[in-house]
């Protein structure tokens, strides 16, 4: 038989028809081998998930988990820890290569967040051994009839909805031209698992012919190849114990734009764009207000933001620095102060946001002029949208309990709360 499924409706487009063959065998004919359908890699790269045609036996393996290598050929199978996720389909979790197939049974758990390094990638070939698998076999049923499927292979295809970078770029938004830049991409995730595919960097910067490429930072960022984990130290001849040496002429007074593009092994991939400038007057607090700039909360969060303040190392002492925070609440100022005692945290109690709202907070170091500088103020921001929270259902004494059949139930779900 043919069966096709075809959609209708006024979403019908947004839909493609489909058509599976389904033979009708009799129930005294031995059931057919089932065969290898598919190969996927999970959304986050993670992992694989293999499927057949029909229902297993398992390959009589009976341990919760086990080496991949028992049932599938595939690169680094030995290492990838495999389960059956039902009777007809297995999940294969990826481990590093320096990783025993021993060490992966025994921690899988925790190999879901260590860096795979697998070879096996969208397109690689994967194998299921010969002479494992047979069709499930019912209680109280004679399967010896039952023939087992003979080696064949499947190519792994992409995952359903890939897992897409998330870049999170971060330098001071100015910085004391006698100090280093620290460029900061460790925090970027979606990597799925490996290291990155492509790490693209440009950068220019603004002078009085508009946006001019700066070719020595490019080369000196592009030498760092797809290493991201740690912030790249641009410095001006420091020794440190792997600078990247930038010519002293790209130091003078400017802004700079910097974007960095990552692509992951799945293909997927994402950009971020600071910019940031260098100021001469060495007293510039360099300021940043730790974390992602913008940023998602429930109003039964407790509100924190956590920041740091240096100054350049060329800093003269009889400069003092004062701090400021400004808040604006949709564009109009927010007149709630901070319970913190420290001026340079801001901090707030549980539902002084207002959902819907969009929250602009802006931190100000100021170092005090000197005989030799003016005042300077040093600045960053974070956004903050307020969404709003679950409904949180909580029934006294449990959701689920004994009672007699006689007398009176009482239900009291007031510690119910809206977060």
């Amino acid at each position: 038989y043919t069966i096709t499924l075809v959609p209708s409706g006024a979403s019908a487009a947004q839909y493609e028809s489909t058509t599976v063959s389904v033979s009708v065998i009799s129930s005294a004919a031995p059931k057919p081998a089932p065969v290898l359908t598919d190969a996927k890699f999970s959304n986050s790269g993670g992992s694989l998930v293999v499927s057949f045609s029909s229902a297993t036996n398992q390959a009589s393996i009976t341990d919760q988990s086990f080496a991949c290598s028992q049932l599938l050929t595939f690169s680094g199978d030995s290492a990838a820890t495999c389960s059956w996720v039902n009777g007809a389909s297995v999940r294969a979790v990826l481990a590093p290569s320096d990783v025993t197939a021993e060490a992966a049974r025994t921690n899988v758990a925790s190999l879901r967040t260590v860096l795979a390094t697998s070879d096996v990638s969208v397109g690689s070939s994967l194998a299921l051994k010969a002479n494992l698998v047979t069709a499930e076999c019912a209680a109280g049923q004679d399967c010896s009839g039952y023939s087992a499927a003979a080696q064949q292979s499947i190519s792994v295809a992409a995952p359903d909805a890939a897992v897409v970078p998330v870049v999170l770029l971060t330098t001071p938004a100015v910085v004391s031209s006698c100090d280093d830049i620290i460029i900061d991409a460790s925090m970027s995730t979606g990597s799925g698992g490996r290291a990155w595919s492509s790490v693209v960097w440009t950068i220019s910067k603004s002078d009085a012919l508009g946006a001019v490429a700066v070719p020595a930072v490019l080369a000196a960022l592009n030498s760092r190849g797809v290493n991201i984990a740690t912030p790249i130290v641009l410095v001006r001849g420091v020794n440190i114990a792997t600078p990247i040496v930038l010519e002293r002429d790209l130091f003078a007074p400017s802004k700079y734009t910097l974007t960095l593009t990552l692509t992951n092994f799945l293909g997927e991939s994402s950009s971020a764009t600071v910019i940031f400038a260098m100021d001469e007057n060495p007293n510039l607090p360099i300021v940043s207000i730790l974390g992602p700039a913008e940023r998602s909360l429930t109003p039964v969060d407790t509100f924190n933001l956590y920041t740091t303040t240096t100054q350049a190392s060329c800093a003269e002492k009889a400069s003092t620095i004062s701090y400021k925070w400004t808040v604006l609440e949709n564009g109009a100022p927010f007149t709630k102060p901070s319970f913190s005692a420290t001026p340079n945290k801001f901090s707030l109690l549980p539902y002084s946001l207002i959902v819907g709202s969009v929250y602009t907070f802006l931190f100000e170091a100021t170092a005090s002029a000197t005989a030799n500088t003016d005042a300077i103020t040093g600045r960053s921001t974070a956004t903050v949208k307020i969404v709003s929270g679950a409904v949180v259902v909580a029934v006294v004494g449990g959701n689920n309990r004994q009672v007699p059949t006689v007398g009176q139930l009482s239900l009291d779900a007031s510690p119910s709360y809206d977060e």
